[in-house]
């Protein structure tokens, strides 16, 4: 999958969503840790700064991805 920045995402990156959506769970600038991509462009990530007991994980799909994601090490 390749974010907005036309970088490849892959499992185990850490992005940055670049905008806000409540529908997804998503703030501007908020890092997450990329678990999983499915063949659809879609991915599932991890809160990179979660002070949760418990993982929050959300679920980007590939149209929020390509649209309004980046690497973090190129935002």
């Amino acid at each position: 999958m390749t974010g907005s920045d036309g970088l490849s995402i892959g499992c185990g990156d850490l992005i940055q969503t670049r905008k806000n959506s409540t529908d997804l769970g998503v703030a501007n600038r908020q890092q997450w840790i990329v678990q999983r991509v499915d063949q659809d462009g879609s991915l599932w990530a991890r809160d990179a700064v979660n002070h949760r007991k418990r993982e929050h994980s959300i679920h980007l799909p590939a149209d929020y991805v390509r649209e309004h994601t980046h690497l973090s090490y190129a935002a």
